[in-house]
């Protein structure tokens, strides 16, 4: 995450020259680009970082897949932002798709067809079991 962010940083630093004049003429834009450095940014993606060492890759992916989506609902419900029928079309989607992966993820058993053998988990003890006994 920190390489990722660091190469964000420094291919964004041109926008800033170019486009970020009022951003840091004024006090008042210093403490505010300060201020979102340091907690939505800083804070924020330390205890993302922080919550992601615990978790699969599939589980990071439905969280990362959810944080736009709750960004918008936030515009929408505190700063009063109107949202698109697009908008609400792409949070229905994202919803419904990371509905269905938890789903899948809980019940496997539940998504099979009639007559098909059971998944195996894909893990280094249960695919060398299963290798070597099929």
């Amino acid at each position: 995450m920190g390489s990722m962010f660091g190469l964000a940083a420094t291919l964004l630093l041109p926008v800033l020259a170019l486009t970020g004049a009022t951003l840091l003429t004024t006090t008042h834009g210093i403490l505010v680009a300060g201020y979102l450095a340091v907690f939505p940014m800083g804070i924020g993606y330390l205890l993302f970082g922080r919550g992601l060492q615990g978790t699969s890759a599939s589980t990071a992916t439905a969280v990362s897949l959810l944080e736009p989506v709750v960004a918008a609902l936030l515009a929408e419900l505190v700063a009063g932002q109107q949202l698109s029928g697009p908008g609400w079309a792409g949070i229905i989607l994202v919803g419904t798709s990371v509905t269905v992966l938890a789903v899948r993820t809980r019940h496997p058993a539940a998504l099979q067809t009639p007559g098909e053998a059971p998944s195996v988990p894909a893990t280094p003890t249960t695919c060398l079991t299963y290798s070597v006994t099929t």
